[in-house]
């Protein structure tokens, strides 16, 4: 059992070597890099696909090959609509591009601190929770996303990690207004002060008076 797994009250059946940190929303995810074939910007022009799709957006040409677009906000339940990039993923279902707001980072597993997932979510979709530099990622799967049908129960989530972040930017003003400040003055005004100050003339050596000659 892997170091990941053994911190988990059910380890998972593929340990993940390297992932990939994205937001949707408020919310940040991990998946595995595995099926990642790259990321795109969001195409202008895409067909609509049928309003029988759960969570499917449209689909558009990528290389010759046709891709479905998944739209993140819906299967977590979130409003809006989001998705500047996609994360492009080959499975089974064939080529899927799932809408993302922000791709945060590709790293190692190890780097990050597992959990088991928080209360309230679905257990078949978030596998764990990951905690780094401060922030809490729910750990997911692609085609465990693909196949989930939406989800509404994610709002208390959303809701627990806008309450952290609030906590978050509330201690940070705190510690910032306690710091002892000094009087910052922009650099253009000092160099103009700088040039305008008169260059000191060297003094000269005090001329020596001859001495008389004794009469």
């Amino acid at each position: 059992m892997s170091a990941v797994s053994a911190v988990l009250s059910a380890p998972l059946a593929d340990t993940p070597q390297t992932l990939v940190v994205f937001r949707v929303g408020p919310v940040w995810l991990s998946a595995s890099v595995e099926a990642v074939e790259g990321v795109i910007p969001r195409p202008g022009a895409m067909a609509v696909a049928p309003q029988a799709v759960p969570c499917v957006t449209g689909f558009f040409d990528h290389r010759g090959e046709t891709a479905t677009v998944v739209d993140l906000r819906c299967k977590l339940g979130l409003a809006g609509e989001g998705g500047s990039h996609l994360v492009m993923v080959r499975g089974e279902a064939g080529l899927l591009a799932f809408a993302v707001d922000d791709l945060h980072d590709v790293a190692p597993a190890e780097r990050f601190q597992w959990n088991a997932p928080p209360a309230g979510v679905p257990p078949e979709l978030f596998l764990a929770t990951l905690s780094r530099d401060q922030r809490l990622i729910l750990h997911t799967d692609f085609f465990a996303l693909y196949r989930f049908p939406g989800t509404t129960s994610v709002a208390s989530w959303v809701a627990h990690l806008q309450r952290l972040g609030r906590m978050a930017s509330a201690a940070a003003s705190e510690a910032e207004c306690a710091l002892p400040r000094s009087p910052l003055r922009p650099p253009s005004e000092l160099q103009s002060e700088l040039q305008s100050e008169p260059q000191s003339e060297p003094q000269s050596e005090p001329q020596s008076e001859p001495q008389s000659e004794p009469q």
